[in-house]
């Protein structure tokens, strides 16, 4: 409760205990010369007036401070309730930013993956052709060799036949001469 409710059912509760002072003295007054003792004037008094203003003043007072907390708490909810969709805004934020993040990411790695790849590609190519000039060199050399076992083979061949040639003419050349030499030496 603010300092002006205050005042103002401070001031209240004096006015009202004031004036039932006032009117019960004066009701008093007529009836003190009754008998009524000071005692029991200020049990009416206490009992007419000042208790059930009192009674009023609090009954207002809890009702005004009930409404003042409806309030706060009214302020703190819409505070609380603003404060969550900020938060929630910020969580927003910060998802898009993170998901963001994962693209991009994910768009490096899978750049860099192609450009890999592209890299083994080429350099399996690289091999591949490597291992396929190795082999035509190969195939060449045993292309040459097998020319050169050919002609060996041909030339052994043809020593072979000449040589065949050779024994048959000598074969005959000395069967001649032996022919020749018993004709001539038996003469």
């Amino acid at each position: 409760m603010t300092d002006k409710k205050m005042k103002a059912v401070s001031a209240a509760i004096y006015f009202i205990a004031g004036f039932r002072v006032v009117a019960g003295i004066s009701y008093i007054g007529g009836h003190f010369m009754d008998g009524m003792t000071m005692t029991e004037t200020i049990k009416f008094i206490t009992e007419v007036g000042i208790t059930p203003v009192l009674l009023v003043l609090f009954v207002w007072f809890f009702i005004s401070r009930s409404k003042d907390d409806d309030n706060k708490v009214k302020e703190a909810y819409r505070t609380a309730q603003e404060n969550m969709e900020s938060n929630n805004e910020a969580l927003r934020e910060r998802e898009d930013y993170l998901l963001t993040e994962s693209a991009k990411r994910e768009e490096i790695i899978r750049q860099e993956s192609e450009r890999r790849e592209n890299l083994i590609r080429q350099e399996a190519e690289k091999r591949e052709s490597i291992l396929m000039m190795s082999q035509d060199r190969m195939l060449d050399t045993l292309d040459n060799i097998a020319s050169s076992l050919n002609k060996v083979e041909s030339t052994l061949t043809k020593l072979e036949q000449s040589y065949t040639k050779s024994e048959a003419r000598l074969d005959v050349i000395e069967r001649e001469m032996r022919n020749g030499c018993n004709k001539d030496c038996g003469n």
